[in-house]
């Protein structure tokens, strides 16, 4: 049986991301009262586990941290696997309210790597992924703690990849693979970023 082994090499970036969530909470608190949890449902539905934190702060601009972290692999004869990391930040204007509600445009970057197999006999290892670029978006409540999200974003992306596929010798899956990465570049004005967002507005006083 093949078994698809992937390291990922993310642990400074994700305690930089972590180290900033800790520092804008304590900033918001003391000047706003929303805090929100979401998640992308577009990558809910093809099982990409994400969460996110939108804090707002002063004059409508609000910091976003969020990540994506899809971790499976079908056990049962291992042919299909989707496994990714990827860390996103956004800053965002809001520009009808203080809240987390109407218009916002801002800007947001994304590093991730991982693993996609969707067919027995082929593969992609994604070694590097980054985006920038700028978003649109609009925000409206539900109710007084729900909303919806949607928004997309345009940029430069890059990604850095390789490709493998499954062969069987003496009765074994053995893993082929090329001997080099190869590079995509994308630039404006193809979309780097789509989100379609259920989320959980948290309520407080201002300090």
């Amino acid at each position: 049986m093949r078994t698809v082994m992937i390291y990922f090499n993310t642990i400074k970036p994700i305690t930089i991301v972590f180290g900033m969530l800790f520092c804008f909470i304590s900033e918001a608190q003391t000047r706003r009262d929303y805090l929100a949890i979401k998640t992308n449902a577009l990558y809910d539905v093809v099982s990409a586990v994400n969460i996110g934190v939108e804090i707002p702060m002063s004059c409508g601009y609000s910091l976003e941290l969020s990540g994506a972290f899809p971790d499976w692999v079908d056990k049962r004869n291992n042919r299909f696997c989707f496994q990714l990391e990827m860390v996103e930040g956004q800053l965002k204007k809001y520009w009808q309210s203080e809240s987390i509600d109407g218009w916002f445009s801002g800007v947001y970057t994304q590093y991730g790597k991982g693993c996609v197999q969707l067919s027995p006999q082929k593969g992609y290892r994604i070694n590097r992924y980054c985006s920038a670029g700028l978003c649109l978006g609009y925000v409206f409540r539900i109710k007084e703690r729900l909303a919806i999200e949607c928004g997309a974003g345009i940029g430069y992306c890059n990604m850095q990849y390789d490709y493998y596929r499954i062969e069987e010798y003496n009765n074994a899956q053995l893993l082929a693979s090329q001997s080099n990465w190869r590079d995509i570049y994308s630039i404006w004005p193809f979309p780097t970023k789509i989100m379609v967002s259920i989320n959980y507005v948290i309520q407080g006083e201002k300090r």
